[in-house]
Formats: structure tokens, C-alpha cells, sequence
């Protein structure tokens, strides 16, 4: 959901009607697995007018001058059409008057910008991210309106402090390859990869510290070892590596351990 197929013709179209036509198996994602809506006939009218979609800031999260943010709560931008992510070219700087904090950034996809603090801000501080947009374009070439961002936030009073979860993970069918390493992925609401952690099936694995919410969680098998989900590659094509979804959750409460959870996979294998 959300993904985007963008198709650039080599010259202009005049005002006659085309038919763009997709044929069968002809859409895969990085995995290998073939869209079952790939047969489909779409009607388009040229126009003599240019495209003029532009790119703006849809949205960010936590609000401008939100109050009790988490310490170690991302900033998340998301734009307003799919960003060239190869080409973007922009600063930031997270700062407040204890010092500045480094963050991380990371596009979780073409429209989403993750800011994440390196390290826990200070309780009870405000704190000022500013982002300078020096080039920053979506796919269709309109440059970014904005050109800087200011955005605030104050922390909370005291630290939540963080729970901790205990159990099982079960390959249902015995899919994974031998091969590669295990890996449990926990989610978050915001759909970001919040902890991964080597497991082996049908061994205990144990959490000591995760942060408080409620999560999802999947497995991959990581076969190069990097400790990382691969997605695969279309230049040269090469498949992502073998991941499987789980309809399981679990919820995080702070000073609190969740213990003897079973999660299951295996029903629903991309490979």
C-alpha cells in the first residue's frame, strides 16, 4: 500500500487516446513475488499543458511545539509526492540549549524522512531541528517548495523508561533456509523498525530493554550476514532475502516484562 509505479516516456504525447497496457507478470517486487493486479488495460488523453505537481511538505510528526515527546522519539517528515532519495541534498541540525544532539536520517521510503536522535535528549528541554533544503526533488523533477523547516519540541518530564519481552518465535512449515540467520523484527505504530535481534527457532530468546508501544513483528532470514533486512536490487536484479510477516503483536509497558510469548511464522513466505 502506498507504493508508486512511475512511467517516463521518452518524448511527449499529443492530444490523441493512448492505452497503456500491463502485462501478465510483468511487476515484481524486490523479493521475487509477482503483483496479482498486473493485467490491466489503463485509458490517457495527452494534454499540450506541462506537468506542473509540485513537491511540498505534507506533513510532519510530532507537531511543531509539541509537548512531552519522548526522549528518544523520531521526527518524521512526509512529503508530498516520491522524493528522488539518490539525488536529495539537504542539512540538519538538532539543537537545544544543553548542546546540540546528532540524529540519523533515513528515507523509509521515497516519501517519508526519518530524523532519529543518535543519543537520548535531555528531560524537560526544548528542543529546535532545522533542516535546510539546498536540492531536494521528486521523481517528476518539481523542486521542493521549502526551503528550510523549523520545527520544536519539548521533551517530557522524566524518561519513560523502557520494558522488556521474553518467549518463542516458531518457524510454522520449517521454511527458513538453513543457511542464513534468523532475525525478529519489532515495529512500531509508525511502521519503523524499532529492535532486530538474531533468534534461532523454537529457542527462548530474551529482550532486556525495548521501548514502550505496541508492536508487530516479522522474521527475515539475513543471508549475507550484514545483521539487516536486504531488499534486493533491480540493477543488476537480485532477489531481497526471505522474509515472513506475522499477524502477531505485542505491547510494551514500561518497567514491565512481557513474558513467555509465542510468535509464529512461516504461513505467508515471500520466497
Amino acid at each position: 500500500p502506498g507504493d508508486k509505479l512511475f512511467v517516463r516516456l521518452q518524448s511527449n504525447l499529443d492530444t490523441s487516446r493512448y492505452t497503456v497496457s500491463l502485462a501478465p507478470r510483468s511487476i515484481h517486487d524486490s523479493n521475487g513475488v509477482v503483483s496479482a493486479d498486473t493485467i490491466a488495460r489503463i485509458a490517457v488523453r495527452g494534454i499540450l499543458t506541462a506537468d506542473t505537481t509540485g513537491l511540498r511538505i505534507a506533513f510532519v510528526t510530532p507537531p511543531d511545539s509539541a509537548r512531552s515527546v519522548r526522549t528518544g522519539e523520531s521526527i518524521v517528515i512526509r512529503f508530498s509526492d516520491a522524493v528522488d532519495t539518490a539525488n536529495a541534498r539537504l542539512t540538519i541540525m538538532h539543537d537545544s540549549p544543553q548542546g546540540a544532539v546528532p540524529v540519523i536520517a533515513a528515507w523509509i521510503d521515497p516519501t517519508t524522512l526519518q530524523l532519529r536522535p543518535a543519543q537520548p535528549r535531555s528531560t524537560k528541554s526544548w528542543y529546535q531541528t532545522v533542516v535546510a533544503f539546498s536540492d531536494v526533488r521528486s521523481y517528476l523533477g518539481a523542486r521542493l517548495r521549502d526551503t528550510i523547516l523549523r520545527h520544536s519540541l519539548f521533551t517530557e518530564e522524566r524518561q519513560t523508561e523502557p520494558g522488556s519481552v521474553n518467549g518463542v518465535v516458531i518457524d510454522t512449515f520449517g521454511l527458513a533456509p538453513s543457511q542464513g540467520k534468523l532475525h525478529l523484527r519489532f515495529i512500531n505504530s509508525a511502521r519503523f523498525v524499532a529492535l532486530t535481534i538474531p533468534i534461532v527457532s523454537g529457542v527462548p530468546f530474551e529482550v532486556s530493554s525495548i521501548p514502550v508501544g505496541l508492536y508487530t513483528i516479522d522474521v527475515f532470514s539475513d543471508l549475507n550476514g550484514n545483521g539487516i533486512y536486504d531488499h534486493g536490487d533491480h540493477t543488476p536484479f537480485t532477489r531481497g532475502e526471505p522474509w515472513w510477516p506475522s499477524a502477531s503483536a505485542v505491547e510494551i509497558r514500561s518497567r514491565w516484562t512481557v513474558e513467555g510469548v509465542r510468535f509464529y511464522f512461516g504461513s505467508a513466505s515471500t520466497r
